[in-house]
């Protein structure tokens, strides 16, 4: 969709976007998105980046924009880049419009509106500096955005007793949250084991695994999640399970609900029975990256307003 936008503009427009991602993860997309861009030298596929690298890809850019095409999970790259005074323009969509604010942090366009998005982007030059303002005074003016070191006063709290240290098991692991929350952990002596999926361990073919510094200091656990012999062999003589594995993206679980529930919700409720039969003590849960920076000051969020239409649709559509 942004690749439409800026095709649409005339070749006297002259912009630079800059697509990050992992082309060799869908072929077939990439080879359309590609076709769609064409000879235009205004498009560049620059592929991925390290995660420490963030900063310094935002410092080289004047706005993020996240097309979405479905509703998001308040994706984290969004925070990361307001916290780095960078403004979005994102799709008007529950889980980024609760975050960003029109005409106050960014902008916001119709779903599937491209001739909106590309006149979003011939008027950004004067209403980004504006924004761009606008999120200094923000961050200026408010607390930092919450971070990892956040959970530093959790972890000692999983202590059996003085000087005791806790077996943690960390599902999905592997992950940006996950290995942030592991290198905690670590820090705080407890011992680890980190249950993941295959991928993240040998590499599946056309991907690179994640780079983790600490691997050699876990016990890793390669495994499915949705199959419970799995789960019972990873849970096994752990004091505290940290739950952050979900098997589905936004897009995924639309197209897909049943499967969307049966990998994960039944997976986690056979994880709880399974854990109902050993010494765990704890489990704690990432439920969502809303849930990991805080709930909205105020209420009813568009995001309960949107959730309540879908439902009524969808029950609608059963009738």
């Amino acid at each position: 969709m942004l690749i439409e936008a800026v095709r649409s503009l005339p070749e006297t427009i002259q912009l630079e976007v800059n697509i990050y991602g992992n082309i060799r993860q869908d072929p077939d997309y990439a080879d359309r998105l590609k076709a769609i861009a064409g000879d235009d030298a205004r498009i560049s596929f620059c592929g991925t980046f390290p995660n420490e690298r963030i900063g310094e890809i935002f410092e080289k850019i004047d706005v993020l924009v996240v097309p979405s095409i479905w509703f998001e999970n308040t994706p984290l790259v969004i925070y990361s880049a307001l916290a780095a005074g960078c403004p979005v323009i994102a799709t008007d969509l529950g889980g980024l419009s609760e975050v960003i604010e029109d005409r106050i942090n960014g902008l916001l366009f119709r779903k599937g509106d491209v001739t909106g998005l590309a006149e979003i982007s011939v008027c950004w030059p004067m209403t980004g500096r504006c924004l761009q303002t606008s999120l200094i005074i923000q961050n200026l003016q408010r607390p930092s955005l919450c971070t990892l070191t956040n959970w530093r006063p959790v972890i000692p709290k999983l202590s059996k007793a003085e000087g005791e240290k806790m077996k943690c098991l960390v599902l999905g692991g592997g992950g940006f949250i996950g290995i942030n929350l592991c290198e905690r952990l670590l820090l705080a002596g407890h011992s680890l084991r980190v249950f993941e999926r295959p991928r993240l361990l040998v590499g599946e073919k056309g991907s690179d695994p994640p780079v983790l510094p600490f691997q050699q200091s876990v016990e890793w656990v390669e495994g499915d999640f949705s199959n419970p012999a799995d789960v019972e062999g990873a849970v096994a003589g752990c004091d505290v399970v940290f739950h952050l594995i979900c098997t589905t993206l936004p897009k995924s679980s639309n197209e897909n609900p049943v499967y969307d529930i049966e990998t994960n919700l039944a997976s986690t409720v056979n994880l709880l029975e399974k854990a109902r039969n050993t010494p765990v003590k704890k489990i704690v849960f990432i439920s969502s990256g809303g849930t990991v920076y805080g709930s909205r000051s105020k209420y009813p969020s568009r995001r309960a307003i949107r959730l309540t239409r879908y439902v009524h649709t969808v029950l609608q559509n059963w009738q």
